[in-house]
């Protein structure tokens, strides 16, 4: 709590969302993974993000890697895999769409908003956006794109 009060008591919007995030960090977690989905509460509830979020551990599942991501996708019906920019490295492309689930990219412009310190930083934690400018949907969602998905050759499909 003093960090964040050191980093944005001044902020605009701090005295709005501090007692929720506190209220977070303080509860009741068992394990890390608990703390980080109690977390997201403020972002989704902001951005009105209604989605289901699952376990991978609670899922019959058992492969390792690029298998493991692919297995799950199977398992809950995907049929678009959203990776990171990373996943262009490991991900078995050939394999994902032989069952017919299309890989995407993330690719994301982060939106400037006002911080307090110098020029605008980007990709920093959530937190900083909701202290210094709250979380709106449509500014969020003006930094992403959602490119076409990559057939095997890696090249977008039409």
């Amino acid at each position: 709590g003093h960090t964040l009060a050191a980093l944005y008591s001044r902020a605009a919007r701090y005295d709005t969302h501090i007692a929720e995030v506190l209220g977070i960090l303080d509860g009741p977690h068992g394990t890390l993974t608990d703390l980080n989905w109690a977390s997201w509460g403020p972002a989704m509830r902001s951005l009105g993000i209604t989605c289901r979020f699952l376990r991978a551990s609670a899922l019959p599942v058992a492969e390792h890697g690029s298998r493991l991501l692919l297995e799950i996708c199977a398992e809950i019906g995907a049929d678009v895999y959203l990776s990171g920019a990373f996943g262009r490295k490991y991900l078995d492309l050939p394999a994902f769409s032989a069952e017919g689930i299309a890989v995407r990219f993330h690719e994301y412009a982060y939106p400037p908003y006002p911080q307090r310190f110098g020029a605008f930083v980007p990709w920093l934690s959530y937190l900083d956006m909701l202290f210094n400018a709250g979380l709106d949907r449509s500014a969020v969602a003006a930094g992403g794109t959602m490119p076409a998905p990559l057939a095997v050759g890696g090249a977008p499909q039409s």
